[in-house]
């Protein structure tokens, strides 16, 4: 340091010349070329083995039968003295309302103002009930033929009545010739062997069959 007359000091040269400081070198970034290779590898695979899982649903129905089944087990019903307070009957639906089934609270509060009593009646499960609730439709053997029969104290048929009435005894006794015409019009594929587990609801074998062609003014009709 060199000293002023007044006491202040000065900064003392350096007698080499000084360079002027480098900043130091930046690392180049790594290269991400490999990250998007990976990444589109994996979409690819995923997209494939999607695609593959949504093929075999659709031909075997294996994991629709196989919630749907294990969510069944749950709407379940027990037949119980007296009144019930866990049941909810149909309110619309064609077949509900053709046999009657709409009207049972109707026939019950008048059975009830002329003495008759509740014996027995069924009691939903929460699962069932809440089920229902929502709008579904219990799950349950449909008749193929319903009707009304009223027996006397002896036992002998007072009435009967019975819709339709007329039906096959059994689905052996269906005429092949009916029975072909049925699932021509239905589902061509609803008695296929090879596809024992298809979802008949989700009919993903016609669709698939099913092709479309331009016809004139615009429509697309089956072949």
């Amino acid at each position: 340091m060199a000293w002023r007359d007044n006491g202040d000091s000065l900064p003392k040269r350096s007698p080499f010349i000084e360079e002027p400081r480098i900043a130091p070198a930046t690392r180049p970034e790594p290269s991400r070329r490999w990250l998007y290779l990976t990444l589109t590898i994996l979409l690819l695979v995923f997209g494939v083995s999607l695609a593959t899982l949504l093929v075999a649903e659709a031909k075997t129905s294996h994991f629709q039968a196989q919630e749907l089944s294990r969510y069944s087990s749950t709407l379940r019903y027990t037949l119980e003295p007296g009144r019930s307070s866990q049941i909810l009957f149909p309110q619309h639906g064609p077949f509900d309302q053709r046999l009657g089934y709409t009207l049972l609270p109707e026939f019950e509060s008048r059975l009830n103002t002329r003495g008759y009593e509740i014996v027995e009646q069924a009691r939903f499960t929460p699962a069932l009930l809440d089920y229902t609730r929502r709008g579904f439709f219990p799950p349950y053997g449909e008749k193929t033929q319903a009707g009304l029969t009223i027996e006397e104290c002896r036992g002998d048929t007072f009435y009967e009545f019975r819709h339709p009435q007329r039906q096959y005894a059994s689905f052996e006794a269906i005429p092949p010739v009916i029975l072909q015409v049925l699932l021509f019009i239905e589902n061509r594929h609803l008695l296929n062997e090879s596809t024992p587990y298809a979802n008949p609801a989700v009919d993903w074998p016609v669709r698939r069959h099913v092709k479309l062609t331009p016809r004139r003014h615009g429509k697309l009709t089956p072949p």
